[in-house]
């Protein structure tokens, strides 16, 4: 496995310590988990789709918000 190092600004170091912790990981598994959801979104914007947040009202979905530049 290749070992990485990353320069961040404080603000995004911030935010990975507090999205690792919310979810109980370190913060290796939490930027796999992000890489992961950009690799989709690349994959999804290749095929002319993109990614949006969505609310569910028992089995009705709703668009609330469309990720852009992610």
């Amino acid at each position: 496995m290749a070992k990485l190092t990353l320069n961040v600004s404080d603000e995004v170091a911030d935010e990975i310590e507090k999205f690792a912790r919310r979810e109980g990981v370190t913060k290796t598994e939490a930027m796999r988990r992000i890489l992961s959801l950009v690799k989709v979104s690349n994959e999804e914007s290749k095929k002319g789709r993109s990614l949006g947040v969505i609310q569910d009202h028992g089995g009705k979905l709703d668009v609330v918000a469309k990720l852009i530049g992610v």
